[in-house]
């Protein structure tokens, strides 16, 4: 697979020790942080971890969520209902 160029921040802490296992492993800071991301995002993936958000949800974010995960749970309510003629 091809890597492709990005660019986002970090915390400088998180740079550091970034730098600091690269160093200690000899593999470079791209080496490295591949790496870590690729293994959290396949636990992620997996269900193993959750990823947190640090901003809060916007109100039409929690709406569409709750559309979302109960749409299927008043769906069966209404297939019970139909069962016991209500």
């Amino acid at each position: 697979m091809a890597n492709k160029n990005t660019a986002f921040r970090l915390p400088e802490e998180l740079i550091e020790n970034l730098d600091r296992i690269a160093d200690d492993s000899g593999a470079t800071r791209t080496e490295v942080a591949i790496q870590f991301l690729s293994e959290g995002i396949n636990r992620t993936i997996a269900g193993d971890t959750v990823v947190q958000r640090k901003t809060a949800l916007t109100e039409e974010e929690i709406r569409d969520a709750f559309e979302k995960l109960s749409a299927p749970i008043f769906k069966k309510i209404e297939m019970l209902e139909s069962r016991l003629g209500k």
